[in-house]
């Protein structure tokens, strides 16, 4: 299995369709950064998003702890 199905795979499991939806949406968004990301594999373009994705969570979750 190559490293973007696999990747795709972890992140239904996680949180369902909603959860994989926004982690295409924030691939899209990379690519549409352009510069290192418009020539990246999308593997790799999967890992940043899941990355940002799961960061954004986190620091949502802290703020509302506060």
């Amino acid at each position: 299995m190559s490293k973007s199905e696999e990747i795709v795979y972890r992140v239904y499991e996680e949180g369902g369709r909603k959860l994989r939806d926004r982690l295409f949406k924030e691939s899209n968004r990379l690519t549409k950064l352009g510069g290192i990301y418009k020539h990246m594999e999308i593997g790799d373009k999967f890992e940043i998003a899941y990355a940002n994705i799961i960061n954004n969570k986190k620091k949502k979750e802290n703020g509302k702890s506060k």
